[in-house]
């Protein structure tokens, strides 16, 4: 596994229950399709940006805190 798919992994582990099905669902999706692109909708977009912004201020309010 790449370093890049550990760190995606990682920051996904963190998201809520939700957001991590739909990344799971959006990665088995293009595994077993051969690697077919997976186009978002602008909402979903939307969503990943602000839940991968809300982990990224809680590792940064966990750094500060320790």
């Amino acid at each position: 596994m790449t370093r890049l798919l550990e760190e995606a992994f990682r920051k996904a582990s963190e998201l809520p229950e939700d957001r991590q099905d739909l990344i799971g669902r959006m990665l088995l999706q293009v595994v077993t399709e051969g690697g077919a692109a997976y186009e978002l909708s602008a909402e979903q977009v939307a969503d990943v940006k602000r839940s991968l912004a809300q982990a990224e201020s809680e590792d940064i309010e966990t750094a500060d805190a320790g």
